[in-house]
């Protein structure tokens, strides 16, 4: 899929050194979030860890040979609010709060909002994005158009709103 279709419609998709600095900006928030359901649940109780004599990366070593699935429900629970976060400011805001902040649109094909279908598919793509180290961002890079793998997969731009510039 092109740029968007709607006839004279030019945009301005955001670099990817600013979405890097839209997600910091939403990760100060989701990470409070996350330490105080964290430490809220009992999911960071590092009292019963085993020790090690050595450093912090060979306990954590120990800590994984003796029990495997300690990081599974701290990683589950990240992912859960992390998707929950997107979707939620998507559908209610257009866009995350921190690209919010930094006057950014997400959009379609014909220029205007995606419908809920298009996010909840842009944001299952993110998080499988994340789950494979960030790829499907890193794919920005090196993409003609800049765009994320979750915004080709789903048909939708991430632009700077004063870039829109409608026909005539």
């Amino acid at each position: 899929m092109s740029a968007p279709r709607a006839p004279g419609l030019r945009v301005r998709v955001v670099p990817f050194w600013l979405r890097t600095v839209a997600n910091l900006i939403d990760l100060v928030p989701l990470a409070t979030l996350y330490l105080l359901v964290l430490f809220a649940t009992g999911l960071a109780d590092t009292s019963e860890l085993p020790q090690s004599r050595w450093n912090t990366f060979d306990m954590l070593v120990d800590l994984l040979n003796e029990r495997p699935l300690f990081l599974v429900w701290p990683a589950l629970l990240w992912f859960a609010m992390v998707g929950v976060y997107y979707l939620a400011c998507e559908l209610t805001l257009g866009v995350s709060v921190g690209k919010r902040l930094l006057n950014f649109t997400l959009i379609d094909s014909s220029g205007e909002r995606p419908i809920a279908l298009m996010i909840l598919i842009r944001n299952v793509i993110r998080l499988v994005s994340l789950a494979l180290l960030g790829l499907g961002y890193l794919w920005a890079l090196f993409d003609t158009e800049r765009r994320t793998l979750h915004d080709w997969l789903s048909g939708t731009w991430l632009i700077r709103s004063r870039s829109v510039r409608p026909p005539g």
